[in-house]
């Protein structure tokens, strides 16, 4: 159920960047973006094929993006990697 949300607010952040937004945008601003994206994709669920399509799409990228987490967080920073060519 979070990852639907996730995956819209990290596409929603991209495309914030893509236009010139902030790189460390303020909280407010992160809201907003992110209430955008929720209002965007709830919309875009009533077309009937593509409205599936971009859902299935965002909660894949919404559970890549948690799998990316949990393993940096296991894993943690692996430092710098040693050049033995």
């Amino acid at each position: 159920m979070l990852s639907g949300p996730l995956g819209a607010y990290g596409v929603a952040m991209r495309i914030w960047s893509g236009f010139g937004g902030a790189q460390d945008p303020s909280s407010v601003a992160r809201l907003m973006v992110f209430a955008a994206a929720i209002i965007f994709i709830s919309l875009l669920n009533f077309i009937p094929f593509v409205g599936g399509v971009a859902n299935y799409t965002l909660v894949l990228l919404g559970v890549g993006a948690m799998t990316r987490a949990l393993f940096l967080w296991l894993i943690g920073n692996p430092g710098v990697a040693f050049d033995v060519g």
